[in-house]
């Protein structure tokens, strides 16, 4: 019997390829355009997903009062990450970043490359994973060096050591590869091609100017204690940067603040120091979208299977002369729209 229901499904699917196609079509395009929709948003969702602390790691932002209202900028002061872990124990690590972009160099192979001056904390911070070298004191000397594995294998080609190679930076200054991390996934808010250790920033030159607290110019990252009152710690992050300056001077209307990681690519919009929106706004758009194409596909599939069953009325009433069961006739159907969704 359910040969047979089979092969009249597959003869009327042929009888009527226009319909078929139309009806076959709309509702596989609908579906996807609805899953390549949701992939989409599953991967803005699962930004910084990468990194294990996430629900410990935070941004620290800074809102500057002017007199059309507060803006709000990445940026920090140079000794805030510094100041924040030494003055507020549930503050367990921090770390100041700030991006360059380079000319690295070995022998007459030369890239530029985005590399990120960091803090020896920024490693604990994130867990990044090593595949030469270890974590531990791995910039602990100035003239130290992490590359990415994509940075490693342009600078030195395949199955060639980076460990301990000497490479220039500017055809100016050497530095030693201390290790090399894993590639991080595309679907991260920042990213580096190589890391430096802080203390090298200025490659010598003076830079005294960057532990006054009223130049910003790095980003700051903290990892809080797991049992840390998140309210309490930004009451203090907020108070910091007032009591290091001088309110004589306009500074005491900038301050500080934790952005959770967990915001920093969905919700990163600011207005007049408060988060309004962000990425979230159009991936939310985006899964109506989805939504409403897949409701309209199914719509359509349905309208044109009823427009016709019409003309397959004949049919059912010299099936039930013949004596069909209901069960029968439903089973039918079944499995002719199941091959046509197919």
């Amino acid at each position: 019997m359910f040969k047979n229901y089979l092969k009249i499904a597959w003869r009327n699917l042929i009888k009527r390829k226009v319909f078929t196609t139309i009806n076959v079509l709309g509702l596989a395009i609908g579906i996807s355009c609805s899953c390549l929709i949701l992939l989409w948003a599953e991967d803005e969702i699962n930004y910084d997903s990468v990194f294990a602390k996430q629900d410990l790691i935070h941004f620290a932002l800074t809102n500057h009062n002017f007199d059309d209202g507060i803006a709000t900028f990445d940026d920090t002061p140079g000794p805030l990450a510094h100041d924040l872990k030494e003055e507020i124990p549930e503050i367990t690590r921090a770390a100041r970043t700030s991006n360059q972009e380079l000319l690295l160099s070995k022998g007459d192979n030369g890239i530029n490359r985005t590399g990120t001056f960091v803090d020896p904390d920024f490693l604990d911070i994130f867990g990044l994973r090593f595949v030469e070298g270890e974590a531990k004191d791995v910039l602990d000397r100035p003239d130290a060096i992490v590359l990415t594995q994509k940075t490693a294998l342009a600078l030195f080609g395949e199955n060639v050591p980076a460990m301990d190679q000497v490479i220039k930076i500017n055809n100016e200054h050497n530095f030693t590869v201390r290790g090399v991390v894993a590639d991080l996934p595309h679907n991260v808010t920042f990213g580096f091609e190589f890391l430096l250790p802080f203390e090298s920033y200025g490659f010598g030159e003076d830079v005294s100017w960057a532990e006054n607290y009223a130049n910003n110019f790095t980003n700051t990252f903290v990892e809080l204690a797991p049992n840390a009152d998140f309210d309490k710690v930004d009451a203090k992050v907020r108070a910091m940067i007032p009591s290091k300056l001088d309110a004589s001077k306009n500074n005491a209307d900038t301050y500080a603040f934790l952005h959770s990681i967990k915001d920093w690519h969905l919700r990163s919009e600011f207005q007049d120091g408060k988060i309004v929106g962000g990425q979230i706004t159009l991936v939310r758009l985006m899964l109506w979208i989805a939504a409403i194409i897949l409701i309209i596909a199914c719509i359509n599939f349905i309208n044109l299977s009823t427009a016709q069953s019409e003309k397959r009325g004949k049919e059912v009433g010299v099936r039930k002369v013949l004596g069909s069961q209901r069960e029968g006739l439903v089973s039918q159907f079944m499995v002719e729209e199941n091959a046509r969704a197919s």
